[in-house]
């Protein structure tokens, strides 16, 4: 297939990057979650009471999370604890190991999608600032879909150039840009560029 000069040869990659970005952005469908298909979990914050009276601990009820279980798994539901079972704020740091434990879950049950809510961004108080970096790594799981905030947090924070999967992106940039090069013809007949893909 030819396409028609007029675009400039980095649109090509700049698709490319866009298309590798689109995969790796994954987000949850809305901060208000009012129904699960098949395979979806609802990752809510919790506390270690398991009391889940009000904000999404409270909806979390309705797809199985169990009164008095304040941590992992349960029915259609994961929570991550963001208080204690005084329901006192725990420090991040506290929050972290949680987030770890529910990314590990998450790499073991690549069947099932989880859908993680604002977690420690409502009652708890804290900011997607201060929770969303503890996502980091699940964001990487192609199975976690994470809010919009948590996404802005994310993207905004600085690329390790060492990181491998930023790697693969500046290789896949740097092939791309080769093979842009490549296929870039100018038609003896018209002199027109034309571009081949």
């Amino acid at each position: 297939m030819t396409k028609p000069a007029g675009k400039p040869a980095g649109f090509f990659v700049y698709n490319s990057l866009k298309l590798c970005t689109m995969q790796i952005f994954r987000e949850t469908p809305s901060d208000l979650i009012t129904e699960l298909k098949e395979g979806e979990v609802f990752v809510f914050g919790s506390n270690l009471a398991g009391k889940h009276g009000r904000g999404a601990a409270k909806t979390a009820l309705k797809w199985g999370a169990v009164y008095g279980k304040g941590s992992g798994l349960h029915g259609k539901t994961y929570g991550i604890p963001t208080k204690d079972r005084k329901l006192r704020v725990l420090p991040v740091n506290h929050i972290a190991l949680h987030v770890n434990r529910f990314t590990k879950f998450a790499k073991e049950h690549t069947n099932l999608t989880f859908l993680v809510t604002e977690v420690g961004c409502g009652l708890a108080g804290y900011k997607p600032a201060d929770i969303a970096p503890l996502f980091e790594e699940a964001a990487k799981l192609p199975n976690v879909r994470l809010p919009r905030r948590f996404w802005n947090v994310l993207l905004s924070m600085p690329i390790d150039p060492n990181d491998p999967e930023v790697q693969c992106l500046l290789k896949l940039t740097k092939d791309q840009q080769e093979k842009t090069k490549a296929l870039q013809r100018i038609d003896p007949n018209t002199g027109k560029l034309t571009i081949t893909i």
